[in-house]
């Protein structure tokens, strides 16, 4: 079972992915471009690389994938934690993202906070 939005493997008899509620695939995922293959191949059907069968592999490359997920309010583009369901700026629903974005916006989050309290020398 192979989320195609998160990029996570699942071992079990899940039908929809925990983090995004998307529709898993079944069968064999390559790690190297996340297509789904039926359960006898070792060679991926799009991109001919072998599928990888170490677990521990596979593991590493969804953590390392989860690891760089985040959330972002469609509505004032605002970015959170995976763990947020709601905008606490203006309370909308959150989409879930992927990339290194979320660092950096925290960083500026801070920053500009900073740069505020300094301004006003409130701290």
């Amino acid at each position: 079972m192979y989320c195609p939005e998160c990029k996570v493997n699942y071992k079990g008899e899940f039908k929809y992915c925990v983090t995004c509620n998307e529709e898993l695939l079944t069968g064999k995922i390559c790690s190297h471009c996340h297509t789904a293959n039926s359960e006898s191949s070792r060679i991926c059907n799009l991109c001919g690389e072998f599928i990888e069968t170490d677990v521990k592999k596979l593991y590493s490359t969804a953590q390392t994938s989860l690891d760089k997920t985040y959330k972002v309010c469609p509505s004032c583009s605002q970015t959170f934690a995976n763990n947020k369901i709601y905008c606490e700026t203006c309370g909308g629903n959150l989409e879930l993202k992927n990339g290194i974005a979320a660092e950096l916006s925290y960083g500026r989050k801070k920053s500009l906070l900073s740069g505020i309290l300094s301004y006003l020398k409130v701290y």
